[in-house]
């Protein structure tokens, strides 16, 4: 019940912080509240998710994302997918402030777009990544 609890309120914290760093990064603070909201739990959903999942300490999550020193493939997974759909979801609020006028350039349609391309970018460069490793580790060795 207390692992239930703790994952639950990890997740709910994690909306929260995003939700105030996305206002923070220029978002309406009230206009569009629920528009913020729904990116919030989208980024949650995308990096913290797959984040509790992956890993069982905070020590682990610091080596692999501080110092980028990833053991597993679920780790390699959880550092692209996070990575990925956050640099998406950066990069994704670019067009919004060009004069255009379309309707895809409101609020957070792109970063929403950003985010989900970052997250697919994300596993699919994990999962070369994978790959290459494993096959890296079929080769035969060749004893001098």
């Amino acid at each position: 019940m207390a692992v239930t609890f703790a994952f639950l309120f990890d997740l709910f914290t994690s909306t929260i912080v995003y939700h105030v760093v996305i206002v923070l990064f220029g978002a309406p603070i009230f206009s569009q509240l629920l528009e913020t909201y729904s990116l919030a739990v989208l980024l949650t959903v995308f990096t913290t998710l797959p984040c509790l999942l992956t890993f069982n300490d905070y020590e682990r999550f610091r080596e692999v994302f501080f110092h980028v020193n990833i053991a597993s493939k679920a780790e390699r997974y959880a550092f692209c997918a996070t990575l990925g759909s956050l640099l998406g979801a950066w990069l994704g609020a670019f067009p919004i402030p060009l004069d255009w006028d379309r309707p895809w350039q409101r609020w957070p349609t792109t970063c929403v777009v950003g985010a989900c391309l970052g997250f697919c970018l994300g596993i699919a460069i994990a999962a070369v990544l994978n790959l290459r490793c494993l096959q890296v580790s079929r080769q035969p060795r060749k004893f001098v």
